[in-house]
């Protein structure tokens, strides 16, 4: 559930800048060289790049340089993916592909390759999770964007309005006593802003760049579907991460899980033990890749996410015994109250963890306009929760 970082990243440290774009060329560079026994010298390269990015410190904003860390360890995540578990140019292909692209010239090639770095949910290639991800738009590129825009509009002012909210929320200053200390009702209120803000942040860097690559002409509209799913699909704990929510960290936690449970490990294909160390594992890189290993409470929400989903898949085998169907009105209304209730009960780590770092002492996004006009009004006024 990471954020998108404030928009102080353009007053960031150069090195950072200079280091973080080489890690990324290299990366690059990596897809698109041709097959070869010693690719693997470019994982070392990148991943020792990234590295150094994650210990600098690019801005004076702890929230802004976590978000960077998540950016950075996200990188090196998916560069073991392309580079040393996947020989790329062999088996992924766009959709519509007849040969491999390690025939084809310097020039396919680095095309293909910027394809497969900016397509991280693999949009518009096989292996594509198209039963999971939000239908393809069909619509013209001005229909796009100028839906799009309106969509950012929307994601906005549902931002500037959450952010006023959180701001009024004495549970949210830093000086406030840990979440799962909190009155309930602050806790269900916190669970729902929090939510709000997280998707929102995402939304509208997510939207924002749509615009840019299709409206460019890089992408066409129908490469850019949005990126959250439908929330009426999330009335389980499983559906609500593999269906809701983004999937843009999806790829690169199943593929390490596969080698886990299959390469390393060599259970079955799937076997429940196979199954459950690729579940318990893509939560365990998602957590890291989200936050430093050193912050064990809020690693372990991530965990809780496979202990929920493997208690709510024996409740769901025992209902189906008992002739019991998920299209039951009932009871997919107590599947979203079960969804919300379990994030009231294990969010408080990840919220705490974003409060400790200021995330939202700042009063949002730098772009919002009500937050704007009204920062100087409340910027400072908490009610005084610390006693």
């Amino acid at each position: 559930m990471c954020s998108s970082p404030h928009l102080r990243f353009l007053h960031m440290d150069n090195n950072f800048f200079i280091f973080f774009f080489v890690a990324q060329c290299l990366l690059l560079g990596a897809l698109a060289v041709r097959p070869s026994p010693y690719r693997w010298i470019f994982f070392p390269l990148t991943a020792g790049l990234n590295l150094y990015c994650y210990f600098l410190n690019p801005t004076e904003d702890k929230y802004t340089n976590e978000a960077l860390r998540c950016a950075v360890t996200s990188n090196i995540a998916v560069a073991s993916d392309y580079i040393l578990l996947t020989d790329v140019q062999r088996e992924l292909r766009l959709v519509g592909q007849r040969d491999s692209i390690s025939n084809a010239g310097l020039k396919a090639r680095l095309q293909w390759a910027c394809q497969l770095f900016t397509s991280p949910r693999g949009v518009g290639w096989t292996h594509e999770p198209t039963k999971v991800l939000p239908p393809h738009p069909t619509l013209t590129r001005f229909q796009f964007i100028a839906s799009r825009l309106g969509w950012v509009a929307t994601c906005l002012l549902i931002n500037d309005v959450s952010s006023i909210l959180i701001r009024a929320h004495p549970y949210f200053a830093k000086d406030a006593p840990p979440f799962a200390e909190q009155p309930l009702v602050w806790r269900f209120a916190g669970v729902l802003l929090f939510g709000l803000v997280a998707t929102m942040n995402i939304t509208i860097s997510h939207t924002w760049f749509s615009i840019v690559v299709v409206g460019s002409g890089l992408s066409q509209p129908e490469t850019s579907p949005h990126i959250m799913g439908k929330w009426s699909d999330a009335y389980t704990i499983r559906r609500f991460w593999g269906r809701t929510w983004h999937q843009t960290l999806r790829r690169v936690c199943s593929v390490h899980g596969k080698f886990l449970a299959q390469r390393l490990f060599k259970f079955r294909s799937g076997s429940y033990l196979s199954l459950y160390v690729k579940l318990y594992s893509a939560f365990l890189i998602s957590g890291l890749v989200h936050v430093p290993p050193t912050n064990a409470g809020a690693l372990h929400f991530f965990l809780l996410q496979a202990v929920a989903i493997t208690f709510e898949e024996v409740v769901i085998a025992l209902a189906a015994k008992a002739g019991l169907k998920h299209s039951n009105i009932i009871l997919r209304c107590m599947g979203y109250v079960w969804v919300y209730c379990w994030f009231v009960y294990s969010l408080g780590p990840w919220i705490d963890y974003h409060v400790s770092l200021g995330a939202y002492e700042h009063g949002g996004m730098k772009l919002s306009l009500i937050m704007g006009l009204y920062r100087g009004k409340w910027s400072a006024e908490r009610y005084d929760v610390a006693a």
